[in-house]
């Protein structure tokens, strides 16, 4: 949320002190740093979910035996 939340102020405040066209403004706040930290957001939160649905898996099929 604060990653979205500094981005988001990041835009509005291009857009209203800068007086931008909000494309401009995202185009501008979306950098490649932007994207290396959401992507990594991303993977974190998607492969944490495998993995733990993996983990669930292994400890259910032992019960099984």
């Amino acid at each position: 949320l604060m990653f979205a939340a500094v981005k988001g102020t990041m835009i509005y405040a291009m857009i209203t002190n800068q007086n931008l066209d909000w494309t401009i403004a995202i185009e501008t706040a979306w950098d490649s740093d932007t994207a290396a930290v959401f992507s990594a957001i991303i993977a974190f939160w998607f492969g944490n979910r495998a993995m733990s649905k993996a983990r669930a898996w292994q400890v259910e099929k032992k019960q099984l035996k």
